[in-house]
């Protein structure tokens, strides 16, 4: 058994180098090597219908406070009823024009994220609270799961589902 893993060790060591050594131009000369990134002048190109920017100004720069809260510590936060039962997982986050949260995108239901159901609730009915004890977020709802699956179903359609650059 010992022959036979130091033999599949050594074997997939080889294959690694070997698909490392496709990649790897053989000289300074080979016309088929690719330039480096920063030679293609096309390579930090913006898409072509990307947003124009405001003009920059030095105040877009400021400080968070340290009581702001961030998306990345709602989304995929565990959401619990008032008896303490699991009732969701925040998966995302939506913005109104004004970039004020309009509201949690909330999954309902399912197992391991198969047959759940989205729904979209205001941000009021949610309490998002730090939890300094446990060094963790804590997210709680007065409302049971079946509330949550009777509300309207939030689909990522459209704009929603398009890919990001």
């Amino acid at each position: 058994m010992r022959n036979f893993l130091l033999a599949a060790a050594a074997i997939s060591a080889f294959s690694v180098a070997a698909a490392l050594a496709q990649n790897a131009p053989n000289n300074a000369n080979d016309t088929n090597a690719s330039p480096p990134a920063a030679a293609n002048p096309n390579a930090m190109a913006p898409p072509i219908n990307a947003p124009k920017a405001p003009p920059f100004k030095n105040e877009a720069l400021i400080e968070v406070p340290n009581t702001d809260q961030l998306s990345s510590n709602l989304v995929g936060l565990d959401v619990y009823d008032d008896q303490h039962h699991d009732v969701g997982k925040i998966k995302d986050v939506a913005f109104d024009e004004s970039k004020k949260i309009n509201a949690y995108i909330v999954s309902v239901g399912g197992v391991l994220g198969v047959g759940a159901r989205y729904v979209a609730v205001s941000p009021d009915a949610i309490a998002v609270a730090y939890d300094a004890g446990n060094h963790t977020w804590r997210a709680s709802i007065g409302a049971t799961v079946d509330q949550l699956k009777a509300g309207p179903q939030f689909k990522y359609d459209g704009q929603w589902n398009a890919s990001r650059s």
